[in-house]
């Protein structure tokens, strides 16, 4: 009964928000530079200490208050190089409650602030003077982003403009920011990136688990060549059944055909038994981030094809049964309630999400 009281809990707050995140670029959320920032009590610019090589010394406090310059901190060999080489450049410190260390592109899967974690120093990395500007301006806005009932869309949009951003460390900060927006905010910034730039990132394989977001922005207002081209890129993926970024052509194709690619998907891969799991999981995530839009003008289509999958791959039971609770539609009831009486394996999160959906059926 409590677990039951909690997963409602926590499915009515999901269902109050505005909006949901797109899980196609990230599938979980991950911290960002912009999240150390906004949880460190000192942020500080630094370059070595000539007292002490390898280790830095603070030339700057730009937040927080710092009681003595010396940071006990290891100085890298390549960032003190970068150091060394530019006199004017300075590596970004951060002194908080981080309990995973700081990736070089900035990212950890986990949140990068616990409570019992103790207080240590993190770098960030050695900044150009544009990404101090930047830093700067961020930790400006920070508090505003937090006040406000849509900071994290207010925050989300600051970055949009740095997507193709000639520095590379700017425009992966921005692909983080924007891409953990929900799906309607992630189709503005499509006026931020030429075609030519997204297509510039798509044939650049050092950029490959970066596609997702510049995939969703080649569908949003695409010509006849584009939506062609999504379209192949999306069906033959689906045909050879490869998973890589998967997901994002199956949202972009919705974005560019509508109906007509859902048709398509529901004929060639939902009614079929063939389709591996991963297949069917990622056509549910560009199905569900269609439907969770703003305004989902496809979401009686996509739940045409959700009661195909309910039949035909029973393991989604769960997360449909959570998608329709939260947009109250209770036409699937029966169909989910046959799935939970016949497959008796379903894992507790699954079932949990089904009880709801049921017991809230039955009450409305």
């Amino acid at each position: 009964m409590l677990m039951r009281t909690a997963l409602a809990v926590a499915i009515l707050a999901v269902a109050s928000s505005t909006a949901l995140a797109c899980t196609v670029c990230f599938p979980y959320p991950k911290a960002t530079g912009v999240d150390y920032l906004d949880d460190a009590g000192v942020v500080v610019l630094a370059r070595e200490n000539p007292a002490k090589r390898f280790s830095f010394l603070a030339k700057q406090v730009l937040k927080g208050a710092l009681a003595v310059p010396e940071v006990d901190l290891f100085l890298n060999s390549s960032d003190r190089r970068k150091l060394t080489v530019d006199p004017g450049r300075a590596a970004v410190l951060v002194h908080g409650r981080f309990h995973e260390p700081v990736s070089p592109t900035g990212v950890t899967q986990d949140a990068p602030a616990t409570e019992d974690a103790a207080p240590a120093w993190r770098s960030l990395g050695v900044a150009s003077l544009r990404q101090e500007t930047l830093i700067r301006d961020v930790l400006e806005r920070l508090p505003q982003w937090n006040a406000a009932a849509n900071g994290d869309a207010q925050r989300a949009a600051f970055f949009m403009p740095y997507l193709a951003d000639p520095e590379r460390a700017i425009r992966d900060l921005a692909y983080l920011e924007v891409g953990q927006a929900d799906y309607d905010l992630i189709l503005k910034a499509d006026r931020f990136v030429t075609s030519e730039e997204v297509q510039a990132f798509l044939n650049d394989r050092q950029y490959l688990e970066w596609h997702p977001l510049y995939i969703l922005l080649l569908g949003v207002n695409a010509d006849e060549a584009e939506r062609a081209y999504i379209r192949q890129q999306a069906q033959t993926r689906l045909s050879l059944g490869q998973t890589i970024n998967l997901s994002a052509w199956i949202t972009a194709y919705i974005e560019a055909d509508g109906e007509t690619a859902i048709d398509w998907i529901e004929r060639t891969q939902l009614n079929l038994l063939s389709a591996s799991g991963e297949v069917v999981v990622q056509i549910f995530d560009a199905l569900s981030v269609h439907g969770n839009r703003t305004t989902p003008v496809l979401r009686d289509r996509i739940t045409r094809s959700y009661d195909v999958a309910l039949s035909n791959y029973p393991v989604l039971a769960g997360r449909i049964a959570k998608d329709m609770a939260l947009w109250r539609d209770w036409t699937l009831a029966e169909t989910v309630r046959r799935v939970r009486t016949e497959f008796a394996d379903l894992d507790n999160a699954s079932a949990y999400a089904i009880d709801y959906y049921l017991g809230s059926a039955e009450t409305n």
